[in-house]
């Protein structure tokens, strides 16, 4: 499976934007996103330390499943650089020719460059 640097973001700003205490699989689920890869992208937030939770097992599931309670630090920092929809614009479209081999520190480098260019520092 492949990253896709969009869901990773409608992940970040879901929790972000939630009023609930904790969020699973379901809550992030949309036409687009199906569970299984819902469950593949929040298993890759928590190996980076971008978001708080845990995985739950369970016999016979057809992909993880995970109890998601917040964005960590970095995921706070990530979500910030990335978050407004001119910037991400323009990130993706900067990166655009290596696809999404480019790792979240790069894209995150990349999106603070376009924010301070259009501040003038």
């Amino acid at each position: 499976m492949t990253r896709n640097l969009d869901l990773i973001r409608y992940i970040l700003l879901t929790i972000e934007n939630s009023t609930d205490r904790v969020m699973y699989i379901e809550d992030f689920a949309a036409e687009d996103f199906t569970p299984d890869v819902v469950s593949y992208h929040i298993g890759l937030l928590l190996e980076c330390s971008y978001i708080n939770a845990v995985k739950m097992g369970g016999l016979g599931q057809k992909y993880a499943q995970y109890k998601v309670w917040g964005l960590t630090s970095h995921g706070h920092d990530y979500l910030d650089a990335i978050k407004n929809d001119t910037v991400w614009s323009r990130t993706k479209n900067a990166i655009k020719d290596f696809g999404s081999s480019v790792s979240f520190e790069i894209i995150k480098s990349t999106a603070i460059q376009i924010i301070s260019k259009s501040l003038g520092l």
